[in-house]
């Protein structure tokens, strides 16, 4: 019993490294993603997107061109860590809680439903 209960607690941490694992990935893919929609803002607010000297332009094309090569790479790691978790059937390490309601709507009846649930409108 206590050997399963040691493998429980292994596979626990095994799959808790997977999710952040995968966090990270994700984490970089929006990094690199809000980088390259700064520079295409930093573009579009000029009338011709690259100003300046070729050579300028050159930079800002390798600058997109490494975001891009990243960016791919990044995504295909996600990928794979992904499969990884699939293959090994892990979950997502949350405890187990029941529901939380964190609100609830105020119901707004007709006075017509009020009548009818309370049996004062009853046609019988």
């Amino acid at each position: 019993m206590e050997n399963q209960n040691q493998e429980g607690h292994n596979n626990y941490a095994v799959e808790e490294k997977w999710w952040i694992a995968i966090g990270e990935r994700a984490y970089s893919i929006a990094q690199f993603s809000e980088e390259l929609k700064a520079i295409e803002e930093r573009l579009s607010e000029h009338e011709h997107p690259i100003t300046g000297s070729s050579r300028e332009a050159g930079k800002v094309r390798i600058q997109v061109e490494s975001i891009n090569d990243r960016l791919h790479g990044l995504k295909k790691e996600l990928l794979t860590v992904i499969k990884t978790g699939a293959e090994n059937n892990y979950t997502v390490p949350a405890s187990d809680h029941k529901l939380m309601v964190l609100t609830r709507p105020r119901p707004q009846y007709t006075e017509d439903a009020r009548a009818t649930s309370s049996g004062r409108n009853c046609d019988s």
